[in-house]
Order: C-alpha cells, then sequence, then structure tokens
C-alpha cells in the first residue's frame, strides 16, 4: 500500500510504502533534542573512573530531574528501608547507572508527552500500561537474576515508545494500522509495516539513536517483538508486555494477546502463582510510577491508575461459568487471566480430563492454530454430549481477548439462569 505525506524542504509529496526508513528518519530528526543535562549524565556514568560527586554535580545542576529522582528513589518502586534525601545517598545505595537511567526515564517521557494526534490512541492508558511492563520487568528480572533490574525497568517502560512517535509523525498511517489490527486481529506490528514499511520497534530504536539510548536498549526496543533467543531483558519486557495485557492494566494499542516464546519460561523460572504474585505486590508501584511520570509538577495530585489489578482477596467468579480448555502447559495462559479480569469464573481443563459439562454455560478451545482448536470442541462434544448447547468460542493465538469477553456477553446474559 502507498499512502503520500508531505515532503521536506518543499519537496512535494513522498510515497510511504516499503523502504521508507529515510522518511522516518527525517521525521524523527524533528524531535526535540533531550536536555543537555541527559547527555552530560551519559558521558558521565560511561567514563570507567566516573566519581560519584561527579554524576552528582550533573544532576544537581537541573532542581526539576533532582526532584523526580529522589521521588521515585523513596517510591515504594526501590522499598528502600530508610528515605533518601541526598542524589550522593541515592548514587551510593543505587549505582551510578540507575541514576542515568532513571534521569533518562524521565526525561524521555517529558519530552514525548505531548506528542501525538489519534484520539482512538489513548496515552493516558498507554502510559499506564507502559508503567506496569516497567515495573513487571524489573521484578522478573529480579528472579531471572539479571544482574542490572534497572534495566529491565527503563526497557519496560519504553519498549513501546516507537507508537507514540508514529502517533504524531504519522498519525494517519497509524490511525489505519490501529483500525486493522484491532477490526483484524492482526498483529499491530504487522500492519504497521503493511501500511508504512516498518513498524513501531524500528521508530522507537531510531528515536533511541538520536538520543543517544545504551546500545542494549536500543535494541530491546528495535526487537521486543522478536524471539528473545538468549537475550534475558527481551525476554522479560515480552512477558511483562503479555502479562500487563492479561491483566488489563492500561492499553498499548495492540489489544492482541501473542503466545509466549517457549524460550521465556527458560529465562525466567516463574510459575503462574509466582506471576500472579508479581502483579499483586506492583500494585502500589504501578500507581507511584504513573503518577511521576504524569505530574507536570510536583504540585500536582493526579488520579491513580484506573487499571490497577484487583486484589487477590476480592471477590471471583461471580460470573457466567467458563470452561477454558488448553493443552498449553505454560504457566501463565494469558486469556485465561484476561476472563478472571472480566469477572468470569474459569475452571482450566486438559482435553483429556473429564469434567462436568452440565455446569459449563460457556465453553473456550484454546490451541496453537484454528484446526485445532476446532477439532478439540468437535471431540468435546462427542464425548459430553451436554455440551451441543453450550456456546463455544475457538481460539489460537494471536487473539483479541475483547471478542471472547464480547461474545460471551452475547451468549450467555448476566441475567441468565444458571444451567
Amino acid at each position: 500500500m502507498r499512502t503520500l505525506v508531505p515532503g521536506a524542504a518543499g519537496k512535494g509529496e513522498i510515497p510511504v510504502s516499503q523502504g521508507s526508513l529515510e522518511i522516518l528518519v527525517n521525521r524523527i530528526k524533528q524531535l526535540p533534542a533531550l536536555p543537555a543535562v541527559v547527555h552530560h549524565l551519559t558521558e558521565v556514568t560511561e567514563d570507567p573512573d566516573a566519581t560519584i560527586s561527579a554524576v552528582e554535580e550533573v544532576i544537581r545542576a537541573d532542581q526539576s530531574l533532582t526532584a523526580k529522582v529522589l521521588k521515585l528513589v523513596n517510591s515504594a518502586f526501590f522499598a528502600l528501608r530508610s528515605r533518601v534525601s541526598t542524589v550522593h545517598h541515592a548514587a551510593v545505595i543505587l549505582g551510578l547507572d540507575a541514576l542515568r537511567n532513571m534521569a533518562l526515564t524521565v526525561h524521555t517521557y517529558e519530552c514525548l508527552a505531548a506528542c501525538g494526534r489519534n484520539d482512538t490512541f489513548d496515552k493516558q492508558a498507554f502510559w499506564e500500561h507502559a508503567a506496569a511492563v516497567g515495573i513487571f520487568a524489573k521484578k522478573l528480572a529480579t528472579a531471572a537474576k539479571y544482574k542490572k533490574p534497572d534495566e529491565a525497568f527503563v526497557a519496560g517502560l519504553l519498549h513501546d515508545l516507537g507508537k507514540v512517535v508514529l502517533d504524531e509523525y504519522f498519525a494517519p498511517e497509524f490511525a489505519q494500522a490501529l483500525a486493522a489490527c484491532r477490526d483484524e486481529a492482526i498483529p499491530l506490528a504487522v500492519c504497521e509495516e503493511r501500511v508504512l514499511g516498518f513498524d513501531h520497534g524500528v521508530a522507537g530504536a531510531e528515536v533511541g539513536r538520536k538520543w543517544r539510548f545504551p546500545a542494549q536498549l536500543v535494541e530491546v526496543i528495535e526487537r521486543h517483538h522478536a524471539p528473545p533467543g538468549a537475550n534475558v531483558l527481551s525476554a522479560v519486557v515480552q512477558l511483562a508486555d503479555t502479562m500487563a495485557k492479561a491483566w488489563r492494566i492500561g492499553a498499548s494499542g495492540d489489544p492482541l494477546l501473542q503466545p509466549i516464546n517457549s524460550t521465556v519460561w527458560k529465562l525466567i523460572p516463574l510459575n503462574e502463582q509466582a506471576l500472579r504474585d508479581i502483579v499483586e505486590a506492583s500494585r502500589d508501584e504501578i500507581a507511584q510510577v504513573q503518577e511521576l511520570f504524569g505530574a507536570e509538577d510536583d504540585q500536582q495530585q493526579p488520579q491513580p491508575p484506573q487499571a490497577t489489578t484487583r486484589r487477590a482477596s476480592e471477590a471471583r467468579g461471580s460470573g457466567e461459568r467458563v470452561a477454558f480448555v488448553t493443552t498449553d502447559k505454560a504457566p501463565l495462559l494469558p486469556l485465561m487471566v484476561y476472563l478472571e479480569e472480566s469477572d468470569v469464573a474459569v475452571r482450566l481443563v486438559r482435553p483429556e480430563q473429564p469434567f462436568p459439562a452440565d455446569e459449563i454455560e460457556y465453553l473456550v478451545v484454546q490451541m496453537p492454530d484454528q484446526p485445532s482448536a476446532l477439532r478439540v470442541k468437535s471431540d468435546l462434544v462427542t464425548n459430553h454430549p451436554a455440551l451441543r448447547s453450550v456456546p463455544a468460542f475457538c481460539v489460537a493465538p494471536p487473539c483479541l481477548p475483547s471478542a471472547v469477553v464480547a461474545d460471551l456477553r452475547r451468549a450467555v446474559p448476566a441475567s441468565a439462569p444458571t444451567r
């Protein structure tokens, strides 16, 4: 597909199509540069002989940065036992790289906060999602024994920044990609590639290069949808992103739930309960991080994020009774979690297991591909005649979970009597 966008320096219209990276680079040049203090801080921390005093001097030159760094250091995110009142103390406890990453994150958000042109792309929900991914990534990195979990926080928070860039500089094309993702259940990155010739990972990486992000951060931003290989940082970001979607925290613009690469579980040795514990323990941290990046000044009192996950003690299972059938043995089944977060009483069933079919109001069959899901559904109906009158939804990832919930609501109204 070819779409015309304004050319640079009065050179007329330029077609956006495959190979249009040059247009992207030219557009990104319009982004403001990060403040000099961030570049200076990067230079200082890259010096192997850098001292805490040198870093402290750079940060203290920017009073706003000093205040926000100390606010973040004292938040639930770091869970320090005593209050930190000086940059020097923060550097001693956290290290120079952590301070640089915090400064980079704060100023990146400030530079991009005003970007965006599409009403259908909810920026508040986007940054809420990003805060959750950052928090989850840090905790997953700790579990995976990654040496610098603060890097995982930054990578998680900024992994999707290319979407903000596309929303600002390629707004019509980005809107078209968002609509295709939602309507056709095709991953957003694929839709962007189809419309623009590149995706938000490439766009975000170009921003990272312009702003001199660490090379590893640029790589994660560019390839965060690709199989992680042996890259722990990419693995924790991918899993954190899926967790935020499954638990319905914010919105990234891409509502699809993707399958989790088997390599991820080899790099992050956690079971399902451990993942649920991470989400529960992160509620306050997500709110505090979102407040930090959402506040325009220290006097503002923003509302806490709307989608912080419910506490485990809250009532569950008040809605429809659903049998969730799958062969997937991964510790996290994103669609099942999404249904639970939608107040659906879910019962996980393996195809070979017997279950009380006459107590089920709705059936979800998730398999690696649609033909397999249809085959399993057929076998279940054959073995359990009571299921013949039960509405069923066969799904293979990537899937649109909201469509499953909407179909369920239509098939089994909340006021309908139970079977």
